[in-house]
């Protein structure tokens, strides 16, 4: 077993990993994006993969992108707003195509 450092210098350095999400994306294209899980997170999360980046897909956006399709199943594109920081973050879809 290899020591590190004790509890307190480890809780002092750590910074959580950032984590992108699709709200930074300026345009989606729904057809051809593949959706991944990542299963060994903290708290596991689905994300999309553009140029070799991922970008966490919120629940919520998914559950309103669903509302979306099911209105008007041809859309192409939309994006992502985001709205607030941590736990009252909001996300709303805006279809563009």
């Amino acid at each position: 077993m290899k020591k590190i450092a004790n509890i307190r210098e480890e809780a002092s350095a750590y910074e959580p990993e950032p984590v992108q999400t699709i709200a930074d994306l300026d345009v989606v294209l729904l057809d051809g994006m593949e959706v991944s899980e990542k299963t060994d997170a903290e708290f596991p999360y689905k994300f999309i993969v553009v140029d070799n980046k991922e970008y966490k897909v919120p629940k919520s956006v998914l559950r309103d992108l669903k509302v979306q399709i099911d209105a008007k199943p041809e859309i192409k594109s939309f994006k992502v707003v985001k709205d607030g920081e941590g736990l009252r973050t909001n996300y709303s879809v805006v279809i563009l195509e």
